[in-house]
């Protein structure tokens, strides 16, 4: 009897000690919902200091100043042009309560961002701001951008310590809709010329572009891809950096018996009067071992160059994403390789390894901010990769894409345009 007593007062003590942990994890659950609501109206507002005192950061820490630096550029935008303040104020923060897993002080929560569609919106020409923000009003489409925000219990109180993919939900702050030129205003007193400098300039950049194509080594280059890869039609042109003229881009390789091709970007350089290049990734294909692919798309306020080179021992997969200016936003890494102890080859395994701008990340890490750009792009540019319907590529399938054309049909199209 004695031992039976002792054994339930044990089980009674365990079960208290399980009931108390699960009434403080709930508990510990409704405060950081409840910080994520706060959060999430903060962000509708626009309110950088709101966002910061839910923070954890200090003004000397780098996430401290992003944040402050991101909201003040973002509130002098909204500041003068309303339809990008109810831009912000569709955003909603969505996550699943069960979800949010604590360990200890800390948790994780994945969080997916929703707003208003406004790129397809920006990129259909209004009449004026007004006529946008009528667009936008009844607009039902959103877009969606996955993130993660980590927080952590300080002196009692649940504190955000990292935000990830919060620049990507801000990019119609910094980028420009297409919207007419206000009729109200009086043009009377001013003279018409025979061409807009607009016009100047876009015929300007047409020729450079042909010039480019014209000269002895892009034309090489291009028609030995088409000569040894006759599956690959190897040119494009599209408004990239969304500014009304398009860039031209292409895939071109030289007479060496491997047969590389390069991706190359090019844009029109006014000051320098020619065509410049301004990307340039080596080996999107080539004819050996599994060949080398490559995916061009655009997203919101920027671009993504995904390319896949390996054999049979190993296999890696660049992502670069950019913004309009050219610049890297962030490089993703994936390498795959195949390894031995010394020549056991019973001991052969597969040895994953995931990296963000050349630093280790884990595959979660990894996974979410390459779905984020793929769940936000927006058209397909190029396609020359092998994309399964369970890849994480697969969405891109659904997007509308542009029709690469031949070094003859790219040539004679930028004719037409003149």
């Amino acid at each position: 009897m004695k031992v039976k007593k002792a054994t339930a007062v044990i089980l009674c003590a365990a079960m208290t000690a399980s009931v108390c942990a699960c009434n403080s994890n709930k508990k510990s659950a409704s405060e950081i919902e409840k910080v994520l609501k706060e959060y999430e109206a903060a962000i509708q507002e626009t309110d950088g200091d709101a966002v910061l005192d839910l923070a954890s950061w200090d003004e000397g820490d780098d996430d401290y100043a992003n944040i402050e630096q991101l909201f003040e550029d973002a509130n002098y935008t909204i500041d003068m042009e309303s339809f990008k303040g109810y831009i912000a104020s569709t955003i909603k923060v969505n996550f699943d309560s069960e979800d949010i897993e604590i360990e200890g002080d800390k948790t994780s929560v994945k969080v997916t961002y929703e707003l208003v569609d406004w790129e397809k919106e920006y990129f259909s020409v209004s009449r004026d701001p007004d006529d946008l923000l009528d667009k936008l009003k009844d607009s039902d489409d959103t877009a969606k951008i996955r993130g993660r925000i980590k927080l952590e219990k300080v002196d009692g109180e649940w504190k955000i310590t990292d935000i990830t993919n919060l620049g990507d939900v801000f990019f119609f702050c910094f980028s420009y809709p297409l919207i007419d030129q206000d009729p109200s205003i009086d043009n009377t007193v001013t003279t018409v010329p025979n061409e807009t400098d607009f016009d100047d300039y876009f015929n300007a950049a047409i020729a450079a572009y042909i010039e480019l194509l014209e000269s002895e080594e892009i034309r090489t280059g291009i028609k030995n891809i088409e000569d040894n890869y006759t599956h690959l039609y190897p040119c494009g042109s599209y408004d990239i950096d969304k500014d009304g003229i398009p860039e031209l881009y292409f895939i071109a390789g030289d007479d060496t018996p491997t047969h590389n091709g390069s991706l190359y970007i090019y844009d029109y350089d006014e000051y320098a009067g020619k065509a410049v290049c301004v990307v340039e990734v080596p080996n999107v294909c080539y004819q050996a071992g599994d060949g080398g692919s490559v995916l061009l798309y655009t997203i919101p306020g920027g671009f993504v160059i995904q390319t896949a080179t390996g054999g049979e021992m190993d296999w890696h997969v660049n992502t670069c994403a950019y913004d309009l200016d050219w610049f890297v936003i962030e490089e993703l890494q994936y390498d795959e390789e195949i390894v031995f102890d010394g020549d056991d080859y019973d001991s052969m395994r597969i040895e994953n390894s995931y990296y963000s701008n050349e630093e280790t990340i884990t595959e979660e890490e990894y996974l979410v901010s390459l779905l984020s750009y793929i769940n936000s792009a927006n058209v397909m540019l190029a396609n020359h990769y092998y994309i399964t319907a369970g890849s994480n590529e697969a969405p891109l399938l659904d997007l509308p894409e542009v029709t690469l054309q031949s070094y003859d049909e790219a040539l004679n199209e930028l004719y037409s345009l003149l």
